[in-house]
């Protein structure tokens, strides 16, 4: 009887995991490129790599950039994103970039792609170097 109810508590938690799988039913993908930001073959060829979420209408668009030893660069929301030139892409939202050793570089907010409200920059050491306010992506200071 003891070995029933466990193999009934399993498959009743595997299919909580199932259906939780399949009801976030967003795309992920890895997108690479080189020091200037423009489209990699692969990643033989790139300087920084980009994980993608596209999401389904309950969440948002979600990436994280690494660069290419795997610390963390830059992460963020997005409404679309161009694999050949990055320059291109949409951001939204608020986005943090990184130093390699893991302090914040920049911290500030996207609306439809462009710059608006605080954006803090930081030194490498952790201490805050300049402070701006953004408007439709020009500062107004």
């Amino acid at each position: 009887m003891r070995a029933v109810f466990q193999s009934l508590m399993l498959i009743g938690i595997m299919s909580v995991v199932s259906t939780t799988a399949c009801a976030d039913n967003a795309k992920i993908d890895t997108i690479y490129y080189n020091k200037d930001w423009k489209g990699a073959p692969s990643r033989e060829f790139a300087t920084f790599y980009r994980v993608i979420r596209e999401a389904n209408d309950e969440y948002k668009n979600l990436f994280r950039d690494f660069f290419i030893t795997g610390e963390l660069q830059t992460e963020g929301s997005f409404i679309s994103i161009d694999k050949k030139d990055d320059a291109n892409s949409v951001f939204d939202g608020e986005m943090t970039s990184y130093y390699k050793n893991g302090l914040v570089s920049m911290h500030t907010f996207f609306v439809n792609g462009k710059e608006e409200g605080v954006r803090t920059e930081f030194e490498e050491d952790g201490s805050m170097c300049l402070q701006t306010e953004m408007h439709n992506g020009v500062s107004i200071y």
